[in-house]
């Protein structure tokens, strides 16, 4: 250990310039990593957020979905549906999402809520009652995921279009 005794005053105080150096690039990089840590926060990286936020589907076509493609294991997310007024024609529409994905979450609400809800051919098959004809749809399903990583899904209208998104769920 190379401590230099100093004279300030009269007291004796023991420096060590080399550790100084070490300690002081080592508080530098935690002060950038901490400052990383905050600007993916901001930006969403950590959960929703302006760049996490993702439409599957064309915006104003028959279907598309919002969505964050980052969330929190756990977290309650949002699938927000929007169905096109050709689409949703007729007394009832029918929406499907893969099993694959609805297994991999927790389905805790959907609104408006269907008619019915049914498992076919690998699909949970929802039914919803249409009053009238809209200009569009809008359907909210509300989940939690059950598991951590990649989560790929799929979701259609039945005898119509689909849309495949892929979330990541994170700790």
């Amino acid at each position: 250990m190379s401590t230099a005794m100093a004279r300030i005053g009269e007291l004796e105080v023991g420096q060590d310039l080399k550790f100084e150096r070490r300690w002081w690039k080592f508080e530098r990089t935690g002060w950038i990593l901490l400052a990383l840590v905050l600007l993916f926060a901001i930006l969403g990286y950590l959960g929703p957020g302006p760049l996490t936020k993702h439409v599957a589907g064309t915006r104003g076509g028959p279907l598309w979905l919002e969505y964050h493609r980052y969330e929190r294991y756990h977290a309650p997310v949002d699938l927000r549906v929007h169905i096109g007024a050709v689409a949703a024609r007729g007394k009832e529409l029918q929406l499907w999402i893969d099993r694959e994905y609805v297994d991999a979450v927790s389905m805790e609400d959907v609104e408006p809520q269907p008619e019915s809800v049914e498992l076919k051919n690998e699909r949970f098959v929802y039914t919803f009652k249409v009053s009238e004809t809209p200009r569009t749809a809008k359907i909210l399903f509300q989940f939690k995921p059950n598991k951590f990583g990649k989560t790929p899904g799929r979701l259609g209208i039945v005898d119509g279009p689909e849309v495949r998104f892929t979330h990541l769920f994170y700790p």
